[in-house]
């Protein structure tokens, strides 16, 4: 039976989805994160790379539009978008070529340090937002 097919594993990502949103909604931190650790336990990192796409896509794109605030949002965030777009050609041809296992370490590494950064209030954030050129070093990052 195809993976796409199979009830258990759809139920597993839609109860992944459910679970990540609340946390999101009870604590504020991110879906993307939550869900990423949760599918990654459940169908392995590459694959929920691919299930995270769309719906976080999806959901950014509407935050953007709804908010009636989208050329504002694009001229603060334009640095960090284009790095981005950029570098997540990059990020792409690393997860090709890199075994598995480390990238699922580097994951819960980057995992446990967004917690607890969150946690005791380290600041790392703040110190970028500040910066001129955290916009392209942020979206460097990310991609």
């Amino acid at each position: 039976m195809s993976l796409l097919l199979d009830p258990l594993l759809l139920v597993l990502v839609a109860l992944t989805f459910l679970v990540a949103g609340t946390v999101k909604g009870v604590i504020g931190m991110g879906m993307p994160t939550v869900s990423l650790a949760l599918l990654t336990a459940t169908v392995g990192l590459p694959s929920a790379m691919a299930l995270l796409l769309a719906p976080t896509i999806i959901t950014n794109i509407w935050q953007a539009l709804v908010g009636g605030h989208l050329g504002q949002i694009l001229r603060r965030l334009w640095l960090f978008l284009l790095a981005s777009t950029v570098t997540v050609w990059l990020g792409v041809s690393v997860l090709a070529r890199v075994d598995v296992r480390w990238l699922s370490a580097l994951l819960g590494v980057l995992i446990i340090y967004y917690a607890l950064s969150g946690l005791f209030r380290l600041g790392g954030g703040a110190i970028m937002r500040h910066g001129r050129h955290a916009g392209a070093v942020n979206g460097a990052l990310t991609g």
